[in-house]
Formats: structure tokens, C-alpha cells, sequence
């Protein structure tokens, strides 16, 4: 285990796979919710998500979002189709909306 942290009452932790695991601390309760998961990708928490950084051959780097339940993640958005990545970063809360940068790829 790499890094573990508490998030809606049940933790979350990753492997050196990548894998994002969530888990009430008993071993029926340890599930995968998220592959590719990288834990220093993680932008903010922000109305129940935890939203982050994820790498796809299809989608290249977008924003995801996850309520740390099986099934529970999915891309916000896809700014730039194909493979060309936005690189979301730089994430802040400010009256009560979630900003961040994107890139587009001519800039």
C-alpha cells in the first residue's frame, strides 16, 4: 500500500499497480473501484467527489471523478476528442464553485 485516506467514512487506498481500492477494513469489503489510478493525481474534493487525473489511451488526461463506490467513477468530460489531454490541474474551491485549468493543445 502506498498511500491510504479516509473518504466518506470508508478509506481508500492504492497499489503499486495503480489500482484505487476502497474498503470498510474487512477483506469482503475490499473492493477495486478504479484502475490507472495514480494517488498524487488527485485535485479536490468537491460535493461529494473526489476528482483527479486520470491517463487513458482513448482520452489521453481528463478530469475524473469518483464517490469511492464500485462503479462509481467516470470522466467529467472529454474538452478536446480523441486522444489530446486537457491536463486538468491547479484546482481550487471558490464561492462554492470548483475552478481548474485546462490546457489546449495550441497553447
Amino acid at each position: 500500500m502506498r498511500k491510504a485516506f479516509e473518504f466518506h467514512g470508508i478509506l481508500l487506498f492504492n497499489d503499486s499497480s495503480g489500482n484505487l481500492y476502497s474498503t470498510d477494513g474487512t477483506t469482503g469489503g475490499t473492493k477495486i473501484i478504479e484502475t490507472n489510478f495514480g494517488y498524487y493525481n488527485i485535485l479536490a474534493e468537491y460535493e461529494g467527489g473526489l476528482y483527479y487525473l486520470k491517463t487513458t489511451t482513448e482520452y489521453g488526461d481528463e478530469l475524473w471523478v469518483t464517490n469511492g463506490k464500485v462503479g462509481g467513477s467516470y470522466m467529467i468530460r472529454d474538452f478536446y476528442r480523441g486522444k489530446t489531454s486537457s491536463n486538468p490541474s491547479s484546482m481550487h474551491l471558490f464561492q462554492n464553485e470548483m475552478l481548474y485549468l485546462a490546457g489546449h493543445p495550441r497553447y
